[in-house]
């Protein structure tokens, strides 16, 4: 597959981030057929595996705050593919302090997921977003 995938977590019922971005795209010129959603994520993991397992990408680029760049390129690194991450304007002052803290766990957590609970994606199917809120 060529084209952007968009993804972010499905956890929220009322707002979908990845219709907004692809949304976004759309609106700046990219066809529409060149971007698909992910609606999949529930983890960072699950979306730097997908990305190889359902979109044929292992060498992609992330586009991201620098925080989550570093843990997604690890975790492909880790699956043996070869991200390259983009970092965007880091978060504001309030959600920065809030990010930084929320990352530190994830860190942990992380690596908890990579080397010692084999974590897996909770889903590695073409679901629909339909699909998807089923699991919420």
């Amino acid at each position: 597959m060529q084209g952007i995938v968009v993804t972010s977590s499905s956890v929220e019922t009322t707002y979908s981030e990845p219709e907004a971005m692809k949304t976004a795209l759309i609106e700046k010129g990219i066809p529409e057929a060149s971007v698909v959603g992910d609606f999949a994520e529930f983890l960072t993991l699950d979306s730097v595996v997908r990305a190889r397992e359902i979109f044929d990408q292992s060498d992609y680029l992330l586009i991201s705050q620098p925080f989550h760049n570093e843990r997604a390129v690890c975790v492909g690194q880790q699956y043996g593919m070869k991200p390259t991450g983009f970092n965007t304007p880091d978060v504001g002052a309030y959600g920065g302090w809030k990010a930084k803290s929320r990352e530190k766990q994830a860190r942990v957590k992380t690596l908890i997921d990579l080397h010692v609970a084999n974590k897996k994606p909770k889903f590695l199917g073409d679901l629909t977003s339909t699909e998807i809120a089923s699991y919420r």
